[in-house]
């Protein structure tokens, strides 16, 4: 009887064992098929950019499967080079996800290249970096609980470098006290990876430490990575108030000259304004 009642006990644990393994299983297979919510890193993309910093815009689509919104979502982000973090942070996103629908969710990470340049030190301005944008994705769903994804995606950053600009010489003209004319031969190089479109060069320039001509050059021109070239841009002006001495100084080919300004430019990455200062 003992043995009867040992065997009928056995029978039942091994059902009900089998039972609960069966239920184990089927609710994981219903778990599975659950749907969750999704995202993607859609782009990277420069947002705004300048000789000390760039906004990178990483542009992170969601998808909301529920019937209902997603009102929290986290975002975890850095930028790496060469497998080092140079910036790196979090928001938490209080634009909603609507049910059934998708949203993107822009975050604009802002990157100092001096910080860029003392963690990353094989970096140098003029340079363009590679980098990974590295996103994490997560929020919490109630009845599912946490979701998280990463997501990945790489770029390109540029670390502007200022030209490279020098008064080669100055061709004179006429020169007397009430008119002095000039063609100035100014050597402009890019001392970028990439390439500049010159827009505009908006200028001042001076002899003698002194301005005497401040106007602009609006002709296009292209400057491959590295090149150099020669500007010859003619001036005019009344020199009277250079006086009889300058103007000596000027026709015996003595004098020092000086330029100073801004060339607005385009680049691959974006428009750029740089200071120039001859040397």
């Amino acid at each position: 009887m003992s043995n009867t009642f040992s065997r009928l006990s056995l029978s039942l644990v091994m059902v009900f064992s089998l039972l609960t393994l069966t239920g184990c299983e089927t609710l994981n297979s219903l778990l599975d098929v659950v749907p969750k919510p999704t995202a993607s890193l859609q782009s990277v993309s420069l947002a705004d950019l300048s000789l000390s910093d760039a906004t990178v815009d990483l542009a992170v689509q969601v998808n909301n499967p529920y019937k209902v919104s997603i009102p929290n979502v986290n975002l975890d982000y850095a930028l790496a080079t060469q497998n080092i973090d140079f910036v790196s942070g979090n928001i938490k996103s209080d634009k909603s996800i609507p049910a059934g629908s998708s949203s993107v969710i822009h975050v604009p990470v802002k990157v100092s290249y001096a910080s860029l340049l003392s963690l990353a030190q094989t970096v140098r301005p003029g340079q363009v970096v590679a980098y990974d944008a590295n996103v994490k994705f997560s929020t919490n769903v109630p009845g599912i609980g946490a979701v998280s994804l990463p997501l990945n995606r790489k770029g390109e950053l540029p670390v502007p470098m200022v030209p490279k600009v020098s008064v080669e010489s100055v061709e004179w003209g006429d020169v007397s006290l009430s008119k002095a004319t000039a063609t100035i031969n100014l050597n402009v190089t890019n001392l970028n990876d990439f390439a500049v479109k010159m827009k505009q060069l908006k200028y001042d320039f001076g002899i003698g430490g002194k301005n005497v001509v401040s106007s602009k050059v609006t002709k296009p021109l292209n400057f491959t990575e590295g090149q150099q070239q020669t500007l010859q841009i003619p001036i005019s002006f009344n020199a009277m108030s250079l006086g009889l001495g300058a103007l000596n100084i000027i026709r015996s080919g003595q004098a020092s000259y000086t330029m100073s300004g801004t060339l607005d430019a385009d680049t691959p990455f974006g428009a750029l304004t740089f200071p120039i200062l001859s040397e």
